[in-house]
């Protein structure tokens, strides 16, 4: 499981880095970083559970809560986008691409709680 640890933890860090660098071109540095602070919590959880998940094993579900929140306002923001303030064409496929990446790894760690909290109940 390590090895989906460290692709998380990967994730968070290129997510972060690439919506701080893209979005500080339009709004005040300090409102991105309140926004994107959900991420750098992530991005420590995912190295405890890398670390030592069986000790960390309950973090997973905050991983999973803080995916779904980002996936919620995800989807706000991009509905705004689309049909408020009609941004490019490429800024709501990037958007859009990020949630896709976000839902997957929810959904997959959905996936890898239930499993592992079902062969935990088993032992």
């Amino acid at each position: 499981m390590r090895k989906y640890f460290l692709a998380g933890f990967l994730w968070e860090v290129l997510r972060f880095s690439l919506l701080f660098f893209l979005a500080q071109k339009q709004a005040e540095n300090s409102f991105i970083l309140w926004i994107l602070s959900q991420q750098l919590v992530l991005f420590y959880i995912y190295l405890f559970l890398c670390y030592n998940t069986n000790k960390y094993c309950h973090y997973m579900k905050i991983v999973i809560a803080g995916k779904a929140l980002g996936i919620f306002t995800g989807i706000i923001y991009l509905t705004k986008m689309v049909f408020i303030t009609q941004h490019l064409f490429f800024e709501v496929i990037f958007t859009a691409n990020i949630l896709l990446v976000d839902t997957i790894i929810m959904l997959f760690m959905i996936y890898l709680t239930k499993k592992y909290f079902t062969n935990l109940s088993r032992e």
